[in-house]
Parts: structure tokens; sequence; C-alpha cells
């Protein structure tokens, strides 16, 4: 499945061991601060989980697997930021970005990216909040997770 804008879900998952793979970028980060659970993934080899300050890029074409862990695994919320992938896309297919992703898919962001987050959390249901809000904030958090993974990160002049 491909994905031909920038959509956001909230979702909690289970302690079963789920993997898939899709035609579009992905991103996950945490909502809860962890204390009850954490996303475990494997993406293309590296392990890790999402939780507090730690958030997963998962690359289009990418194999992944997750379980919840904890001692309440479906308690804990994670944003899902599905990002379409191609050319012409901005800060949101910043190849230098997704290059990283491939090999190192687990990034620590600055906790200030939480306060979007739960902002953007809040308003998923929003009938507003597709389209050009949608991919402002899709490019903010690739943005905020690129300079997490210490990229330089440069202003992208587009008109509104």
């Amino acid at each position: 499945m491909k994905v031909a804008a920038t959509r956001f879900d909230v979702r909690r998952y289970g302690g079963r061991v789920e993997s898939h793979v899709h035609g579009h970028h992905q991103i996950v980060l945490p909502l809860g601060d962890g204390a009850q659970s954490r996303l475990d993934m494997e993406i293309g080899g590296a392990v890790d989980g999402v939780g507090g300050t730690r958030a997963a890029a998962v690359p289009s074409g990418r194999t992944h697997a997750f379980q919840a862990t904890g001692s309440a695994p479906l308690k804990s919320p994670f944003l899902v930021v599905d990002l379409p992938a191609g050319p012409g896309l901005g800060p949101m297919d910043d190849r230098r970005f997704w290059s990283l992703a491939a090999e190192a898919p687990f990034v620590d962001f600055d906790p200030a990216l939480a306060g979007l987050t739960h902002f953007i959390a809040a308003n998923v249901g929003q009938v507003g909040f597709r389209g050009l809000r949608a991919e402002v904030a899709g490019g903010m958090i690739v943005e905020a997770l690129a300079r997490g993974a210490g990229l330089p990160v440069e202003p992208v002049a587009r008109p509104l």
C-alpha cells in the first residue's frame, strides 16, 4: 500500500509480534511516558524500542516487526505518521534522512517534539487536520528527527 498524502493515526499495539512492509515511509512516536509499555521493533535487522524520547523511522519498502511490551501493552498510545515516498515532497522525502534511517532507524528526539506530537494526536480526528496542515506537521516531524540524527537541516523555500 502507498499513501498519496501525509496522514496521522493514534494506535495502541498488543503483545503479539506482527510484521509487514508498505510502500510509504512511516514514523512511530511515543505519546505515553513509557512507564506502562514500549513498542519493541525490528527494522531491517536493527532492534530497539520506541518510548520516552526515542522514535522509529521506517523507510518505504522496509520490512519491520513490532510488539508492545511492558506491564500494560495496550494502554500506551503511539502516534504513527504515514508519509508518501517519492520525488518532490520536500523535507518529507529528505533522501539523506531516509538513507540514514535505512541504516539507523531509531532516533532520539528533543523532548520539545513531544508537545507537537501530543497536539497532533489530540487533533487527528478533526476534519481540518489534513492537506496542508498534515503536510507541514509531517515535515516538521521529519526535520526534528533529522536534527536528532545529526543531519544539518536546510530550510525549504516553498510557497504556500
